[in-house]
């Protein structure tokens, strides 16, 4: 008795049927997922060394903040206060202001009528509270006076150091 063969192309397109099946299942239901935007893969290990290699703002206390306005150097001193939940005016004396942690910045307010961005490191920027120009400011702890912007002692031409 002779069996009839099946078509030469059955076996190919029933193999990629089974193939199709197999890898639907391997996908997970939904839309695809949005791989991280490059800018944020880039903020996110910023973040992670600033947090491991930098001073963070009030890590050893009071901070004395420097900046240029209108052509003044200004001065402003902030402290942990009320037990660590706020900032004071003054390094932890005087009116309190609030504190924001952010991914990027310890977010100061409510003092000196300013609203300052502590970035690690030593710095960040300040604008009036009501608006305005943002300012970039340096920043240092108190208990060492020339914080990070400690500069070389300048000797006269010539003369020994």
């Amino acid at each position: 008795m002779h069996v009839p063969r099946r078509p030469a192309m059955i076996r190919p397109a029933l193999a990629l049927g089974l193939v199709a099946l197999l890898g639907a299942c391997a996908l997970p239901p939904g839309p695809p997922a949005a791989p991280p935007q490059w800018d944020e893969v880039v903020r996110a290990a910023g973040r992670g060394h600033a947090r491991a290699h930098l001073e963070m703002p009030f890590a050893r206390g009071p901070l004395d903040v420097v900046a240029r306005e209108n052509g003044f150097l200004h001065s402003y001193r902030l402290g942990p206060c009320q037990g660590g939940a706020s900032v004071c005016a003054g390094g932890g004396q005087g009116r309190a202001g609030t504190l924001e942690v952010g991914a990027d910045y310890h977010v100061v307010r409510g003092l000196f009528g300013r609203v300052f961005w502590l970035a690690p490191g030593g710095g960040g920027a300040m604008a009036p509270a009501r608006g305005g120009a943002f300012v970039p400011i340096a920043w240092g702890p108190v208990d060492d006076p020339l914080g990070p912007w400690e500069t070389a002692r300048l000797t006269e031409p010539g003369s020994a150091p």
